[in-house]
């Protein structure tokens, strides 16, 4: 069979007095998961602005294949876009490939550690653009508690550049 699990959350706040100030986020991802694939497929956008004008303006969307070996162990590919105006980012892009443990898996608790080679392309607005091949891990944790009314959550993500180890 096939199980599907999915995300969407939004927040909003407008604020006003001495000054104004609005920011919009909304964030969503969709798991698909069979007994030897999962599919994962999320975007986030993030808009904030005060009196001066944008504050902040940016947007992600990833896609990753994960292919279990057994019940703990498989592979991986992913993809990611990025794009932050007020990082002078364009365009990130990233494509890579790797190992993955998942310690837990379940409805109410989940544990995953992730290492791999990722290549990075980063195309930037005024800056000179780069590209470099990358460690990249990751951690994902979710834990549901009090009836399954609350989950905590900690998803972490991280590259290393390979020629430039303070490019983290």
């Amino acid at each position: 069979g096939v199980k599907v699990n999915g995300r969407i959350n939004a927040g909003a706040s407008v604020a006003s007095g001495n000054s104004e100030s609005e920011n919009y986020s909304l964030d969503g991802e969709v798991i698909m998961r069979t007994m030897t694939n999962r599919f994962t497929v999320g975007a986030n956008m993030y808009k904030a602005s005060d009196d001066t004008g944008d504050t902040e303006d940016k947007y992600a969307a990833y896609l990753k294949y994960d292919h279990f070996l057994n019940d703990k162990q498989y592979i991986y590919g992913n993809t990611t876009f990025a794009r932050d105006e007020f990082k002078d980012q364009k365009l990130k892009s990233t494509i890579g490939a790797g190992y993955g443990h998942q310690f837990w898996e379940g409805p109410s608790r989940n544990l995953a550690l992730e290492a791999g080679l990722t290549y990075v392309n980063d195309d930037f607005f005024v800056a000179a653009d780069e590209n470099y091949l990358a460690g990249r891990w990751a951690v994902r944790f979710d834990q549901k508690m009090y009836q399954d009314r609350i989950q905590f959550f900690h998803l972490h993500e991280g590259l290393v550049d390979f020629s430039d180890t303070e490019n983290l």
